[in-house]
């Protein structure tokens, strides 16, 4: 089907849709022929030469500049303004006034609109008299009278431009183009003219005017040519509402009228249909007027020569001889583009042009027969139906997680002419595969992730169309095994190994080298579904390397040290908050226990501390609902009351026996530090005096001469606070990052004050020394840390209990290297707060 908008004659009435629809810009070529017009550059300047660097801000300074054959480059933009030419170009070297390529590309617009404040005095877009050797072209243009006033002129073209309001103002039926006065082989062609009273005029005294390749739609006149012999008017589709498409009058004899398309309408108040042609009885002399296409109607008048009307082109033929090509279409009574004119135009005609308006090619449709002349597919009218092959590819990377460099891809060919043939390019050096007609959805593969473009090229032997589209295939990520190591009883070199591994194809095959001289094993993908147990030949450290490999042959290695029964028995016990209540973990010196929510505190909790008083009982201080308790077992069962005396608002706290056996709580209520301690008398309460507020978390032991010493986190800084025979103390610690987000402390049996911190989400250790402190990453410990507790073994070995991503684990030192449970502890819920206890 022909590639055409078909638009009803009713809708002929309304402005073109061309004009609203965002275009290419046309690209000018630069070079010193050229003077820029550009309102829209800041540096624009209308007293400069009219550089590409620094072009005129409006038209008219480039016109008074412009010398035979410079073009005058208009940039898209508004220019209210009426242009003037009084520059002449010379034969073959116009001078050329350009926007875009065609009206359908004519994004600057000429003139001052009609109700603008300076349409009464400058009425125009381009007013050219007494002038020669000019060509306007590419442009928008507007008007109170005609958008182009030529007059007296010589070799004048108006070409390929778009005609939005105009002559409205005016009074009768102002034109959007007039050519008059004494002006000479002038051509107006390949204009759309959509609005106003008139399209285009040539007046009394005008000679070898041209007439062509122009879409015309509006309510009124279409081309009118009044005493000017010799015009012609070819190949132009004119609906005309209520008011004559073409029309010679006056004495306009030796004139042609070929190849148009020509339509009056009565849309849309119902007026009487005009005839489709005019000739004056004083124009029929040496006119010709063939190959014409008119609406097909039953007893309306198509043709009124001379004095006499024909309701047909057979009728018009007979009495004129005129018209032995003319044909009807009922298909001008819906649409400005009929299937009768294609390839039936006399492509002789004076004034046919080798493209259309859109300056699209003559081009042979093979559905129709060729009835024209010369190579006999030219069509009538201003638009040639073009080959509709449409040929589209898309792409879109494929979502399923096993096939992550796939790209589903969408092929649409459709609406040839003929038999399809092309091919299929998947830019990767792939070999290309044939496509065919229709709508296919192929899937395409590629070797690796990147950017690739895949381009579809097919030919229906008229036209050959390319469409071509970029997918982007996200790289993959390697294979990064993992595995845990889980040891049930450290009196046996014995460990159990779990290997995950992630890759977006199924994992085929695990492989462990215990690194202990034993052979390799092997386990089955897609998952290790079964721990590997392995005996060592006892205890020690050994590089244990898990390789994993996916059915794509890709594999991935990890390997680490393993610390294998050299870890003493040690009773570990955790209170901590879980899902909002207190809760006890605890390890007997070889498996994990948890107790369930056995401590009687069924109000909710939020933070807690713990230890041991000196009898053995376990002692708890928790924040209940912001209120202090204290929880603590006895042989009767557990007990929870609260610490009568303490403020509210409790949100950190770290507790402690004294030396004398009092329990002292450091806390942080409503962001102030401070201390609350038990006493014959009861509880007291009381702000540490001399510590800056907005405390947020901080760690709290006596040292061996009694002194409370308190490392606590003020405004993201570590702080070291401590009491002394003259009050308290507070110094920031030197030499350690900030953004510490949590921490515990501890004395070391030298005496040395040791932090464990979260820095920037990483855990690190800082501790005192004679030389000042120090401060180092933990290397092995895992991210996302969120809380811990420490304690230190009499070895000087370190135990933290830490929750990483809501799952506790014990990163600890063992002869003083680090080690990270590479398995969760624990993992029965969420743990909001830990305190942990050594026996």
């Amino acid at each position: 089907m022909p590639t055409r908008r078909h638009v009803g004659l009713a809708a002929a009435f309304v402005s073109s849709t061309v004009l609203g629809t965002a275009l290419p810009v046309f690209a000018a070529h630069a070079d010193s022929n050229t003077l820029y017009v550009n309102s829209a550059a800041a540096n624009c300047s209308d007293s400069g030469t009219g550089s590409e660097a620094q072009p005129f801000c409006k038209v008219q300074p480039a016109a008074d500049a412009a010398q035979p054959g410079q073009t005058v480059q208009i940039a898209p933009g508004n220019y209210p303004e009426q242009v003037t030419v009084t520059r002449s170009g010379t034969q073959g070297h116009p001078v050329t006034f350009r926007g875009g390529a065609n009206h359908a590309q004519a994004r600057s617009l000429v003139g001052v609109a009609p109700t603008g404040a300076d349409a009464q005095a400058l009425p125009h877009a381009f007013v050219l008299s007494g002038v020669h050797d000019v060509t306007v072209t590419g442009l928008g243009l507007q008007g109170l009278q005609e958008a182009v006033l030529v007059s007296d002129s010589d070799r004048i073209t108006v070409d390929g431009n778009a005609l939005r309001t105009v002559g409205s103002g005016a009074s009768g039926a102002a034109p959007g183009i007039r050519v008059t006065g004494r002006t000479t082989a002038s051509t107006v062609s390949r204009n759309l003219i959509s609005t106003g009273k008139a399209g285009v005029a040539i007046d009394a005294g005008v000679t070898g005017a041209v007439v062509t390749t122009n879409q015309i739609r509006l309510a009124g006149p279409g081309v009118t040519v009044t005493d000017a012999p010799g015009t012609v008017v070819t190949s132009n589709t004119v609906v005309s509402n209520c008011a004559v498409p073409v029309t010679l009058a006056g004495n306009s004899a030796n004139s042609t009228v070929e190849n148009n398309v020509a339509a009056s309408s009565g849309f849309p108040s119902g007026c009487a249909m005009k005839p489709d042609l005019i000739v004056s009885a004083a124009s029929v002399s040496g006119t010709k007027a063939d190959y014409n296409v008119v609406p097909a109607r039953v007893d309306l008048v198509n043709y009124q020569w001379g004095d006499a009307t024909y309701t047909s082109p057979a009728g018009f033929s007979a009495a004129t001889g005129q018209g032995t090509h003319d044909v009807t279409s009922a298909q001008l009574a819906a649409s400005a583009y009929p299937r009768e004119a294609v390839d039936s135009a006399d492509a002789t005609a004076p004034g046919e042009l080798a493209t259309d308006i859109l300056g699209n090619p003559r081009v042979d449709d093979p559905q129709v027969a060729n009835t024209g002349t010369g190579a006999g597919f030219t069509d009538r009218g201003a638009t040639e139906t073009q080959d509709p092959l449409l040929v589209s590819v898309s792409g879109v990377p494929s979502q399923e997680i096993w096939h992550p460099l796939d790209v589903n891809l969408s092929v649409t060919v459709a609406n040839a002419w003929g038999p399809v043939v092309g091919e299929l390019d998947f830019g990767d050096g792939s070999p290309k595969v044939p496509v065919a007609d229709g709508w296919t959805h192929p899937t395409h593969t590629y070797p690796a992730g990147g950017t690739y473009t895949v381009s579809v090229t097919v030919t229906d032997g008229v036209v050959t169309r390319t469409s071509s589209s970029t997918v982007t295939v996200a790289p993959l990520n390697p294979i990064e095994p993992a595995f845990s190591v889980w040891q049930q009883d450290w009196s046996v070199p014995r460990a159990s190994f779990n290997v995950y591994a992630g890759s977006p194809w199924p994992i085929t095959k695990f492989t462990l080298d215990f690194g202990d001289g034993s052979p390799t094993v092997e386990g089955p993908g897609p998952y290790s579904p079964d721990p590997f147990v392995h005996t060592f030949p006892g205890p020690g450290t050994y590089q244990v390397t898990a390789i994993v490999t996916d059915d794509h042959g890709r594999t991935g290695t990890r390997s680490q040290q393993v610390e294998i029964g050299k870890l003493l028995p040690l009773n570990r016990t955790i209170e901590a908050v879980k899902y909002g209540r207190v809760t006890e973990i605890y390890n007997d010196g070889n498996v994990w226990h948890d107790s369930g929510l056995t401590i009687p505190s069924l109000i909710p909790a939020s933070t807690l501390d713990f230890t041991y008083a000196p009898s053995g009982a376990r002692v708890i201080e928790a924040v209940e609902n912001g209120v202090l308790h204290e929880i603590y077992s006895a042989p009767d069962g557990w007990h929870d009351n609260p610490v009568q005396g303490a403020g509210a608002n409790i949100t950190a706290l770290s507790f402690a026996f004294s030396p004398s056996g009092a329990r002292v709580i450091e806390a942080i209520e409503n962001g102030v530090l401070h201390e609350i301690y038990s006493a014959p008398d009861g509880w007291h309460d009381n702000p540490i005096e001399g510590v800056a507020p907005n405390v947020t978390a901080m760690s709290f032991a006596f040292d061996a001469s009694g002194r409370r010493v308190i490392e606590a986190i003020e405004n993201g800084v570590l702080h070291e606070i401590y009491s002394a025979p003259d009050g308290w103390h507070d110094n920031p610690i030197e030499g350690v990052a900030p953004n510490v987000t949590a921490m515990s402390f501890a004395f070391d049996a030298s005496g040395r004050r040791v932090i464990e911190a979260v820095e920037n989400g990483v855990l690190h250790e800082i501790y005192s020394a004679p030389d000042g402190w120090h401060d180092n990453p933990v290397q092995g410990a895992g991210a996302n840390i969120k809380n811990l507790t420490l304690k230190i073994r009499p070895t000087g070995d370190r135990v933290i209990e830490a929750v990483e991503n809501n799952s506790l684990h014990e990163i600890y030192t063992n002869a003083g290297t680090w080690y990270d449970s590479a398995t969760p502890v624990y993992q029965g819920g969420e743990l909001t707060s830990v305190s942990l206890a050594l026996r």
